[in-house]
């Protein structure tokens, strides 16, 4: 059954996982848009909150920090507020 350093595949086992890689790369793309349009933009605001209370509690001293990283994610969750925001208001407006 074996020719070389590879073995032959039948035909009807190359068709078959043919469409299981299809199947599984149409699964990878659906489930991509459904995090990104449901998941994401939520999640990403949890994860950075949760993060910044961890780190402050956990590691007190990076909240003075020279270089401020506990202080940067400040920003960035108003940063996010602010974009719910505009993203509602832009659909209210719709």
């Amino acid at each position: 059954m074996r020719t070389g350093r590879f073995a032959t595949v039948s035909p009807a086992a190359f068709t078959r996982l043919y469409w299981c890689m299809r199947l599984g790369i149409a699964f990878i793309w659906l489930w991509t848009a459904w995090v990104s349009w449901f998941i994401y933009p939520h999640a990403q605001s949890v994860l950075v909150g949760v993060y910044t209370a961890v780190i402050m509690i956990a590691l007190p001293e990076f909240v003075v920090h020279p270089f401020g990283p506990i202080v940067k994610n400040i920003a960035v969750l108003l940063c996010l507020a602010m974009l719910a925001l505009a993203d509602r208001n832009a659909l209210a407006k719709k």
